[in-house]
This record gives C-alpha cells, structure tokens and sequence, in this order.
C-alpha cells in the first residue's frame, strides 16, 4: 500500500489568463461606481425637487393667509407697513427664527457643491422674473409698485397659475449666468460678469428645477429656462402671462 504524496499538481493561471481576469473585474468595478454616481446624483435630485415641493406648500400657506407673496426685501423693519413680513422672503416662508438647520435642509439643493467655505443658498425665489432692457418692471412675485412705491404682489395680481416661484438659485441669460443667488429669474447681467456656467448647468444634467405657483414641482430644460427668447417659454416667469419677448435684445 503506497502512501506518498499525491503526484497530480493543479493547474496554475497563465499570466494572460490573469491579465484577463484583472481586465474584467476592472470594467466591472468601472460599471458598479457608474451605477452608483447614478444612484448618488438621482437621490441629490429628488433631495431638491423635495426641497422646492415643501418650501411651495409654506409659500402657498403665506399667500393664503396674507393674500400677497412675500416681499423679496421689506426695507424698512421699524415702523414697516408690512410687518406681516420678515426682512426677507426666507423669513417670511421659513420664519423669522429661521436657524441654520433649516437653511441647510430647505434652501439647500443636494446636488450642488461648493468648495469648502463657498457656501451659498442654492434655492431661489422668482422675486423678479425677468429683467431685460428697457427698463420694464418687474414680472415676477417679490415686488409690484404704485408709482415708484415698492409693495407686495397682491394674490389676484398673480393670474398665470404655471408662473414660477421656487427653484434652484439661477439667475441670468445665456452664457452669463450666475449661482448661489437667493432669487431665480431672467436677468440681463453685465458683460462683465462672466461666470461658469457650465458647472451650473451640470447639476442636474441640463435640467433646471422649478416649484409653480399652482403648486406643482418639474425640471425644465436649460435652454427653456435661460436661453430661449420665444414668449411661450418665457411666460414661465411672468405672474400676468403677458409676452416678455420684446424685453431681450
């Protein structure tokens, strides 16, 4: 009876068997954190359209027990005729013990990022919808005026129900547009401002998210939203539905 060690040996892997394998499990690892980055931007996303739907329902709330939107500055704190309303739209919405925290939770889009000590608002409010030439007033919901007197816009003053209110703190035109603004709007800027614009139209991947006044919640295309001039894409900024294309060079 033998009892020795077995003679048979196993099978090793060649060298380009194991470069094979290396490669494959490399493209697999690339496909798992591509589907993962996925996962991560779709749930930053869902964050601020979360966030745009809570800060519409406490707006819808404001106008319903004030009937006007809030102001987009109330100047004058002592003696204000509006003492309905904080020194800002925020305060007005959120409180005027409004904390950091809730800043952080409902003013802040999850999908923005900033270097560190660059923090900014990421949400804003269509305090002025559209500001081109010509010096036309504003159309949007933060200030209406008797005369040259700033006041609120009054309830029935807003009859364009897909007028916006909420959404992610854009404001500018076309290749000039400028982030981390506590208003959103169409705003004719100065040559010399010159900001990036394409980390900002990054971040939700071409789409800009936007809170309406009838209360629903969409993400629009870019080029909706800041580039195009024709009045049927433009009234998503006007409170009256009236044409604004005249307004833009």
């Amino acid at each position: 009876m033998k009892t020795g060690k077995s003679n048979v040996s196993c099978p090793a892997f060649t060298m380009m068997e194991l470069m094979a394998t290396l490669a494959c499990l490399g493209v697999l690892a690339g496909l798992l954190f591509t589907a993962v980055g996925r996962a991560r931007n779709r749930a930053a996303g869902l964050g601020c359209i979360n966030n745009l739907r809570e800060g519409g329902k406490l707006l819808t709330l404001f106008v319903a027990e004030n009937r006007e939107y809030p102001l987009r500055r109330n100047e004058i704190e002592d003696g204000s005729p509006y003492p309905n309303h904080g020194s800002s739209w925020t305060q007005s919405i959120y409180g005027t013990n409004e904390t950091s925290e809730v800043k952080l939770r409902l003013l802040n889009c999850p999908a923005a990022k900033y270097k560190r000590g660059q923090e900014r608002l990421h949400l804003g409010y269509n305090s002025q919808g559209i500001l081109g030439k010509g010096g036309y007033p504003p159309v949007g919901l933060g200030v209406a005026f008797t005369g040259s007197v700033p006041r609120p816009v009054r309830e029935a003053e807003v009859v364009n129900p897909l007028v916006v209110s909420l959404g992610d703190g854009y404001s500018g035109s076309a290749d000039r547009v400028v982030d981390g603004s506590a208003s959103i709007g169409r705003v004719i800027l100065d040559p010399s401002v010159r900001d990036a614009v394409q980390p900002v139209w990054r971040r939700h991947g071409g789409m800009v998210n936007l809170a309406f006044v009838d209360g629903h919640v969409e993400a629009v295309g870019w080029r909706r939203a800041f580039v195009s001039t024709n009045d049927s894409d433009l009234i998503i900024w006007s409170r009256d539905g009236m044409p604004l294309a005249n307004r833009f060079p």
